[in-house]
């Protein structure tokens, strides 16, 4: 394993790196609302910023924002190396990875349990919660061997329903939010910081605009957090 050898967008560097110097960040899923947003409000503060998108074919479009800075990687979420491959490609290419914000965005099938495939049902797990559990477990460890780095993990529920016809989905974010919580609570005793927020709200925007707001009041600086957005909270009573 390398050791993370850059500091994390910090006002002290645990490295003893001038925080001037290059700053590498992996964000997820900038082909959804709040990935772009988010990309968007980071640009800056990076030297070099890692983006994955769905497919090759993903609608993401460059807006305002050089090439040079930023690197559009698909993840193909159906392998479970492709985590390991994410974080090993950016270690070679940029030789650090110093923050990483992990946006969960799943988007939901109201048709009901009983009249899913086996396969789409094993697909969709597969897709939606082993390989972000994959890849956060790739850049925890990676965080650890280097002693620092940040990570915001975001559970995006962006879609009502009124009807119970959307029971995988539901056992997907209530899984990826356990998992969440728990890696909150564990980083606590380490300088490993993780953040994270449960957004029950399908409207993205908005979310977007509360992730910045934390953000600007140094959310980064910060460790052990869970957030909650949106009015419909009893849905995740823990």
């Amino acid at each position: 394993m390398v050791k993370n050898s850059h500091c994390v967008l910090d006002p002290v560097c645990f490295s003893g790196y001038d925080c001037a110097m290059d700053r590498v960040a992996l964000i997820t899923d900038i082909d959804t609302e709040p990935g772009s947003s988010l990309l968007k409000y980071c640009y800056s503060d990076y030297t070099h910023i890692i983006g994955t998108v769905s497919s090759s074919g993903s609608n993401f479009a460059l807006t305002d924002m050089p090439d040079e800075r930023l690197e559009v990687v698909e993840w193909k979420k159906r392998s479970p190396f492709e985590a390991k491959n994410i974080l090993l490609s950016i270690i070679k290419k940029y030789k650090a990875l110093d923050d990483a914000f992990i946006i969960h965005s799943c988007t939901a099938d109201e048709t009901p349990i009983h009249d899913l495939d086996i396969a789409y049902i094993d697909m969709t797990i597969d897709i939606w919660l082993k390989q972000y559990i994959f890849l956060c477990r790739e850049i925890l460890s990676y965080f650890l061997n280097g002693g620092n780095g940040f990570m915001l993990l975001v559970n995006n529920i962006a879609y009502k329903h009124e009807n119970g016809n959307a029971a995988l989905f539901e056992s997907i974010h209530y899984g990826f939010d356990g998992f969440m919580r728990d890696l909150v609570t564990f980083c606590k005793k380490s300088n490993v910081r993780i953040n994270g927020i449960t957004a029950i709200s399908p409207d993205s925007k908005s979310l977007s605009g509360y992730i910045e707001k934390l953000l600007s009041a140094k959310f980064r600086d910060m460790s052990g957090k869970i957030m909650t957005f949106g009015k419909n909270k009893r849905r995740f009573p823990f």
